[in-house]
């Protein structure tokens, strides 16, 4: 995605986990936010948002905090991927929002921007523990993405 992003820092990097930051700057001021690979085996990595308070070293991914910058905070998530994903090209994604407004937010996030994400991605949708290309008219339970080979 050639959007407009948030500059971004690693910050962590384990076996287990992998985690960027960046700062999301809108209407509900400057928010700290973090985006979280997390081992889930399989060569797969569950993608985490989350805000983060450094005043209690806390981490929040039921936070909805409206700062009115949703398309250059998924550009920073995408590209934030793009880069976990250009260093380790065999794993995949998985991404499913932890609750049903958050699956429906990433389900038009995907489709808005599918064909930009179909240039380097492969996007799949699972219902009922079977994958197939993202079809923008079906639900589905969650997502993987890996990036292409070519």
């Amino acid at each position: 995605m050639d959007k407009e992003h948030y500059q971004y820092t690693k910050v962590q990097e384990d076996e287990a986990e992998c985690m960027y930051s960046f700062f999301s700057i809108g209407q509900q001021g400057i928010i700290e936010k973090v985006v979280a690979f997390q081992d889930m085996g399989l060569l797969t990595y569950n993608v985490a948002l989350a805000d983060y308070n450094r005043e209690d070293n806390t981490f929040s991914d039921m936070s909805n905090s409206n700062n009115f910058d949703m398309l250059r905070l998924f550009a920073t998530i995408f590209r934030i991927s793009d880069d976990f994903l250009a260093k380790n090209h065999f794993y995949s994604l998985y991404v499913k929002g932890n609750t049903p407004t958050k699956m429906k937010l990433y389900h038009r996030i995907i489709k808005n921007n599918l064909s930009d994400l179909q240039n380097k991605f492969l996007v799949l949708g699972v219902y009922n523990g079977k994958s197939e290309f993202f079809d923008a008219s079906k639900e589905y339970e969650y997502f993987i993405i890996r990036l292409k080979i070519t």
